[in-house]
């Protein structure tokens, strides 16, 4: 159970690293994410244990260039019912088929979403944004699709603009170094930096790219549970 003390020792060990320093120094990234479905469900699949400039931004920015015209959830869908799986391999540049049919599964349950919801009211991905945050992020359709887990889900909110995090290694090295605590699950790390980024009004996205580069520069070697000081190095 997290509490108003964890919260408090988590905004202390951001102050105590250079949050806040490096928070008025940089020029922050737009929240929107993309304004292209198409592209939001092709970078999560995508990103699936994969790194993430070297290998997804190649290929998105290619499909971008080559499927132009590929929009929307239903363009998508289309485009995806005119391949068979090993067809799809020249389309996104990657020989993954158990990727291809995470892809279609993806499509699949977004798309019931917008024919079931759909109002022509709003553009798609602000439609999407509202869907995907009002799911239930311990059991959902998507969750319970082969492949993805809470950490992609989390990411795909992200992808469509909403402030959260992804429960990722860094960011649980991060929990566990504040609260000198081992084994934070996903759903209390969503919750703390969550909690912790409405209490120093700054965005999720803000603390997860802060402890993102802090811990991605370090080796492997020095990274690590400390059992001496109880607490990750």
């Amino acid at each position: 159970m997290i509490t108003n003390n964890d919260i408090n020792q988590y905004i202390k060990y951001l102050e105590a690293n250079g949050f806040f320093y490096t928070l008025n120094q940089e020029v922050n990234e737009s929240e929107n994410g993309y304004e292209n479905m198409s592209l939001v469900c092709l970078d999560m699949v995508l990103s699936i244990n994969r790194q993430y400039y070297n290998f997804v931004v190649p290929r998105i920015k290619m499909f971008g260039r080559k499927y132009s015209g590929i929009k929307t959830i239903d363009d998508l869908d289309d485009l995806l019912s005119s391949k068979t799986n090993t067809d799809f391999f020249d389309v996104w540049n990657y020989k993954h088929i158990q990727r291809v049919e995470i892809l279609r599964d993806l499509v699949r349950v977004l798309k019931e979403k917008k024919d079931y919801y759909w109002n022509d009211e709003k553009k798609e991905i602000d439609f999407f944004r509202n869907i995907l945050n009002d799911m239930d992020i311990r059991n959902n359709e998507i969750i319970k699709i082969n492949g993805i887990g809470l950490a992609s889900f989390q990411y795909l909110k992200m992808l469509v603009g909403i402030p959260t995090v992804k429960p990722d290694i860094h960011i649980k090295r991060s929990i566990s170094a504040a609260l000198k605590k081992e084994n934070i699950n996903d759903i209390d790390t969503i919750k703390i930096i969550e909690s912790s980024s409405e209490n120093i009004n700054v965005s999720p996205r803000d603390i997860d790219r802060f402890i993102w580069m802090k811990f991605s520069m370090k080796s492997k070697n020095d990274i690590g549970w400390d059992n001496n000081n109880k607490e990750w190095k």
